[in-house]
């Protein structure tokens, strides 16, 4: 039984090494001994979905790694968990700290005054993104043009960010959401305001 064990996590942390590098090179996610069982978890999950096993995954992404087969597999080895204020403190240090920074500095740099600009990586579907945005709109005030950039490597997650609709049975914290951010419809979608999807 040891043996055999030893085996497959000899194979499991070859595939690993033969993979990682064909991620970092096409979307930057870096992979080493302490998420290594993440990664081994998505692709994993990966050849399930492919209908094929690990060692066959594996060889399509080295040898014919198309664009639609690494985004299936991107799916399934990053995390993508995201709502609408998820780590409420981060939104409470944006107000309490970097909105009276920007402030602060814009008084003395005329020529910035008005814009405020910020980036949301590894945005998901957009919750976070769409939070940050409802945070400095409401902190800022409404004489600032607010623009955030919500990126992700996950092309469906951004086309889900796009749309700014949510199943609102899927929507978590509602009591943390104000609302003049979402409007939820009779049929039970969840709307990004559009002051605030702009």
């Amino acid at each position: 039984m040891n043996e055999a064990f030893a085996q497959n996590r000899f194979l499991e942390t070859s595939l690993r090494a033969r993979i990682a590098p064909i991620l970092a090179q096409y979307c930057g996610l870096r992979f080493d001994e302490r998420n290594a069982d993440v990664l081994q978890r998505g692709l994993d999950q990966a050849a399930r979905v492919e209908g094929i096993d690990v060692q066959r995954l594996c060889d399509l992404l080295e040898t014919s790694p198309t664009d639609d087969l690494l985004q299936r597999v991107i799916r399934n080895i990053t995390v993508g968990e995201t709502y609408f204020f998820r780590h409420s403190e981060h939104f409470d240090f944006v107000r309490e700290v970097v909105a009276p920074e920007i402030r602060a500095y814009q008084s003395s740099h005329p020529e910035t005054q008005g814009h405020v600009r910020a980036w949301s990586a590894g945005c998901a579907t957009g919750e976070e993104a769409f939070s940050l945005a409802h945070t400095l709109r409401s902190t800022m005030g409404y004489g600032y043009t607010i623009h955030v950039l919500g990126t992700d490597i996950n092309r469906v997650s951004l086309d889900v960010a796009r749309r700014g609709q949510y199943q609102a049975r899927f929507v978590r914290g509602k009591d943390r959401i104000p609302p003049d951010l979402l409007h939820v419809t009779a049929r039970g979608d969840a709307l990004v305001a559009e002051n605030i999807k702009k």
